[in-house]
C-alpha cells in the first residue's frame, strides 16, 4: 500500500516499519491521518478521517519488521455534506475504454505510414496542443485525429481513411454510457434518503455529456446537472455559489485525482477518489493523499462514507 494512504478494507493489513518488539494497543495513523485530541468535542475533526485504535506486532527476528494493524486508519462518516457531485466519464460510466479501443483501430489504419508506439505519440502530442483552441470531447478528438493522420502521412492520406476517422468518432457519440457496477443501485439508495442533493458536475462537450446522461437512465437521480468546458477551482466554486452550498458542505466523487479530486479540495470540498482501470495520459498525475479525501474501490463503498 503506498505511503500515506488510508485504509478502507475492513481486512487487516501490513505495514512495512522497523523497530523493536513490542506489542501493544494504540492509536497507530497513517501519515496524513489526524487524530483528534482527547477533550475534543465533534467539532474538533469535522469532515476529517480519523485512525482508530489496533494492535501492532514487531518481529525482531526478521530482517524486516512488519506490523499488523487491524482497521489502521477506518474513516468516519463525512460531516455535514449537503451536496454529492459525480463526475460521468469512468465514474459514472466507462468511456476512456472506446477510446483506446478507436486509438488501436487508429493505429492500424496509420500502419501505412507510421508503427503504432509513433502514430500514439503524435497524436497525445497533436490533443494537448489543440487543447486551448478544441477543449475536450469526441468532436475535439476527431478532429485531433485527422490532423495527426495527414500530418504523419505527409499529405498522402486519402478520403477513404478520412471517411472512416469519421465513422469512428460518430461511434464514440453513441457510446452506450452503460451504469458501471454499483452506480445505479447506490445512487438509488442516495436518492431515497433524501439526505442529500444530488448533481452531476463533468467536463466535455454539452451535447454529447448530455445525450450519455439520457441513455444512461440516471439522470432522474440528480438535481443539478452541470457541463463546464475544464474543471478547476474557479469552476467548481461556481458550481457551488449555483447550488447555493459553502465549498466544505460538499462532496465530489470521481476517478481522475487532477480533475476531480484537485479542484475541489483546493475550494475547501471533500473528496472521494474511485480509480478507474484506465486512464487518460492527460488525466495521468503523481497520486498524493489528503485528510479531506478517502479512496474506495467500489462505487458502492461510498455509502459507507455517507
Amino acid at each position: 500500500m503506498p505511503k500515506g494512504t488510508f485504509c478502507v478494507s475492513k481486512r487487516p493489513i501490513w505495514h512495512h516499519v522497523s523497530g523493536r518488539f513490542a506489542a501493544w494497543r494504540q492509536p497507530w495513523p497513517l501519515p496524513g491521518a489526524t487524530l483528534p485530541p482527547r477533550q475534543a468535542g465533534p467539532q474538533a475533526a469535522r469532515g476529517r478521517p480519523q485512525a482508530k485504535a489496533g494492535f501492532c506486532f514487531f518481529n525482531i527476528r526478521q530482517p524486516q519488521i512488519f506490523v499488523k494493524l487491524n482497521y489502521l486508519c477506518k474513516m468516519e462518516k463525512f460531516a455535514d455534506i449537503k451536496v454529492i457531485a459525480f463526475d460521468a466519464d469512468d465514474t459514472l460510466w466507462d468511456c476512456q475504454s472506446y477510446f483506446d479501443d478507436v486509438e488501436r483501430e487508429y493505429c492500424r489504419l496509420l500502419a501505412p505510414y507510421a508503427p503504432a508506439d509513433t502514430v500514439s505519440a503524435s497524436l497525445f502530442a497533436t490533443e494537448e496542443a489543440n487543447m486551448p483552441l478544441l477543449g475536450y470531447g469526441c468532436k475535439a478528438f476527431v478532429l485531433s485525429l485527422i490532423e495527426n493522420a495527414v500530418r504523419l502521412s505527409g499529405g498522402r492520406v486519402d478520403g477513404t481513411v478520412v471517411g472512416e476517422l469519421l465513422r469512428l468518432g460518430k461511434r464514440l457519440l453513441e457510446l452506450p454510457a452503460t451504469p458501471l457496477p454499483g452506480v445505479e443501485a447506490t445512487l438509488a439508495a442516495l436518492y431515497e434518503q433524501g439526505r442529500y442533493r444530488l448533481a452531476v458536475f463533468t467536463k466535455g462537450e454539452l451535447l454529447d455529456q448530455q445525450n450519455k446522461l439520457r441513455r444512461s437512465r440516471l439522470e432522474k437521480y440528480f438535481q443539478h446537472v452541470e457541463i463546464v468546458s475544464d474543471k478547476t477551482e474557479r469552476a467548481f466554486l461556481n458550481l457551488c455559489r449555483r447550488m447555493r452550498v459553502a465549498p466544505g458542505s460538499v462532496l465530489m466523487v470521481g476517478n481522475s485525482l487532477k480533475s476531480d479530486v484537485a479542484p475541489a479540495l483546493a475550494a475547501g470540498a471533500r473528496a472521494v477518489h474511485i480509480p478507474f482501470h484506465v486512464t487518460w495520459k492527460l488525466e495521468q498525475v503523481e497520486d498524493f493523499e489528503h485528510t479531506h479525501m478517502v479512496r474506495i474501490e467500489r462505487f458502492a463503498d461510498l455509502l459507507a462514507y455517507v
